[in-house]
């Protein structure tokens, strides 16, 4: 079958084109997308390409392991409309492009800040350069740590410690931080 609702039996993963309005759904190793505890969005330009399928596999493969679920969107318009109806702790992974305008998303909706940020940036010249931006965001108004990951172990790493952090469960959520304000991600 194909269309909304179409299921394929080994990818674990959630998948949004901007031009639908309706997420094109894939299967996920958690039976039921409500039991996860929380969602990785993975927010990557070339996210749907087929160079991108091993890293798509291996964060649906860290995010499963972790009792997660996984949404992937090519742009950052796509996941800020998806934080207006999110429910579920998440944790936001963008590639360098993508980065700045999820940022804007997420100035428009402080409520959905995610429990950790970062960016995926293989190539080591592109990652330092990444890391400088980030290590300049205070003095643009924005506290917020941002992680600059080289590879989807370092992620799982990341993952790990930030779904142990007192403020994961759903519950014991703090106020959200905006860009000059407080939350998980960011100090005053």
């Amino acid at each position: 079958p194909t269309g909304e609702g179409r299921r394929q039996p080994r990818e674990s993963f959630e998948c949004a084109s901007p031009t639908s309005s309706v997420s094109e759904e894939h299967s996920f190793a958690i039976a039921d997308r409500s039991l996860a505890a929380w969602r990785l969005v993975w927010c990557c330009e070339r996210c749907h390409k087929p160079e991108e399928a091993q890293t798509r596999s291996s964060i649906s493969g860290l995010v499963v392991e972790a009792g997660g679920a996984f949404t992937c969107f090519k742009k950052a318009k796509s996941f800020e409309a998806w934080i207006e109806r999110g429910r579920e702790p998440y944790a936001l992974v963008c590639d360098g492009r993508e980065i700045k305008p999820c940022l804007t998303a997420l100035e428009a909706s402080p409520a959905r800040w995610p429990f950790l940020l970062a960016v995926l940036q293989p190539d080591p010249k592109l990652a330092a350069r990444t890391a400088r931006w980030a290590q300049d965001l205070p003095r643009q108004g924005l506290f917020c740590q941002v992680h600059v990951v080289a590879d989807v172990g370092q992620l799982r790493s990341l993952v790990a410690d930030a779904r142990t952090a007192p403020f994961f469960s759903s519950a014991a959520l703090p106020p959200r931080a905006t860009f000059g304000g407080h939350g998980p991600n960011c100090m005053q």
